[in-house]
């Protein structure tokens, strides 16, 4: 199918929908994203809005298999941010810490195909991206990379 950047990205909110706090999880923000992060005021409502999750389809390469079939590989970014906690201990059992929503996402969408014709999600990597500075010390963002395949991206639309 010829799926565009904004029909995974849709697929991917709609697999996470459950996490929102409206609809009985526990995330404050739940939605897409486009670099936006890159200014401070954008960040900061990013933090305001912890525990959150941004999703993000980044890039994808592609390939061409039996004309006029392609297969498409994107990469899909989660960007999970939340309050950072005292403790390893506090940081591990907290029910909504940046540990608990990566499980969560992995639970959601490892192995699923988003009700798309994909194969099911691959993941790739978890790697925290803050925590160094001592105006990050009170906040963790990890970024969790997905891997998306479509075999059957077709010249004719």
């Amino acid at each position: 199918m010829n799926y565009g950047f904004d029909d995974y990205e849709a697929a991917l909110l709609r697999a996470l929908g459950s996490l929102k706090a409206e609809k009985g999880g526990y995330l404050k923000t739940l939605k897409g994203y486009a670099g936006e992060l890159d200014e401070d005021a954008a960040l900061a409502n990013f933090i305001a809005g912890f525990p959150g999750v941004l999703v993000e389809v980044s890039e994808a390469a592609y390939e061409p298999v039996t004309m006029p079939f392609y297969y498409e590989e994107a990469t899909v970014n989660l960007l999970v941010g939340a309050r950072s906690f005292r403790s390893q201990d506090e940081a591990r059992g907290g029910s909504t810490g940046a540990f608990t929503i990566l499980k969560d996402l992995r639970r959601l969408l490892l192995g699923k195909t988003l009700g798309l014709e994909i194969r099911p999600l691959e993941l790739v990597r978890q790697v925290k991206m803050t925590g160094l500075s001592p105006r990050a010390a009170k906040i963790a963002i990890y970024l969790a990379e997905y891997r998306l395949k479509n075999d059957y991206i077709s010249e004719e639309a």
